[in-house]
């Protein structure tokens, strides 16, 4: 499969942060005396991680270089919107937009509301048929008094927000520490989403038990190392949990050696429902068709693969059925 650009698709795992255009980095670095290179090939040194890193921890500074530029509600809104709208013209019907309240507001003179208000915004405003959900996100590495905050927000908003997620650097940060704040999350009706298994060690396939026995996750962000592990792949069997696979973010940051080393179709093969995302597209230099084409061209999976992948993301999602299905229906 060639076509990808055709594809109706899906994302559940997008961090909004991620998701700008170059020439509005640009725009949007002139108003605050951010120089933004001009020239692609600097672009993509300096701003991106376009490149295999060593680690997770070095992919997560990239974020830092950007997230000055998410400074006031009408950048917010502008981003938000042409992050929709890239998606939608990439024939993206389903996409969950997460982000961190705390992480934009970085100490800045903006509150938690203006921000959630710009973003809402900027969905409002995008022109597309699109169902879009948003996933507020607690970071592991915040004190849980922080946390708390974070959380209370999220679910303060439970009506404009579909789902709460943990991210964040997963070592030396487990889970369990804010189990509390996620069960809280789950009975005001918000979906359950956690970032874990993503690095090949143990403690990170301790954090996809964790998230699934403590902390009422339904889906896991990564989780691809469970994938020699048969006891955890029954576990995330048996509760019905979705994988939300992003392989060209594991290539990226160092979780798997080569592309082809990924587990995706090993996952599928053992019964583990997965999912195709992209993580931090523009962050990574990617798009939701060029994505695809790595399932296709690189995991070799059939078409049957990619259209069960998309099936099951559409059941996982945190948006409601009707909304879905408009969205999917719209010429």
């Amino acid at each position: 499969m060639n076509k990808s650009s055709s594809i109706l698709k899906t994302d559940i795992h997008c961090h909004l942060e991620a998701c700008f255009r170059h020439q509005t980095l640009i725009e949007i670095g002139d108003r605050v005396g951010l120089p933004v290179p001009a020239d692609v090939g600097t672009f993509k040194r300096d701003y991106l991680v376009a490149n295999q890193k060593e680690s997770l921890a070095e992919m997560i500074a990239g974020f830092d270089r950007v997230r000055a530029l998410w400074f006031d509600p009408k950048a917010i809104t502008r981003l938000t919107k042409e992050a929709v709208e890239d998606a939608a013209a990439q024939n993206v019907r389903l996409i969950e937009l997460r982000y961190s309240p705390d992480f934009i507001q970085n100490d800045r003179d903006i509150s938690f509301e203006a921000i959630h208000g710009a973003i809402l915004d900027g969905i409002s405003s995008a022109n597309t048929d699109i169902a879009v959900g948003l996933i507020g996100i607690i970071r592991r590495t915040l004190p849980l008094t922080e946390a708390q905050k974070v959380a209370d927000f999220i679910t303060a908003n439970a009506d404009s927000f579909v789902g709460i997620d943990l991210a964040d650097q997963e070592l030396d940060y487990p889970g369990q520490e804010f189990a509390q704040l996620f069960r809280k999350a789950k009975a005001s009706g918000l979906g359950i989403t956690i970032h874990a298994g993503e690095i090949s060690v143990e403690e990170s396939r301790v954090n996809v038990r964790t998230a699934i026995e403590q902390m009422g996750a339904e889906r896991i962000g990564h989780g691809l190392h469970i994938v020699n592990e048969p006891d955890l792949i029954q576990l995330v069997i048996d509760n019905d949990i979705t994988l939300e696979l992003c392989p060209t973010s594991n290539l990226l940051t160092g979780s798997i050696p080569t592309i082809e080393d990924h587990p995706f179709k090993k996952l599928m093969d053992a019964g583990v429902k997965t999912t195709i995302n992209t993580d931090d597209p523009s962050l990574f230099a990617i798009d939701w068709n060029s994505e695809y084409a790595v399932a296709a061209n690189s995991l070799s999976l059939s078409r049957a693969d990619i259209d069960q992948c998309i099936e099951n993301a559409k059941t996982a999602s945190f948006i409601d059925t009707n909304t879905i299905n408009k969205a999917w229906s719209a010429s």
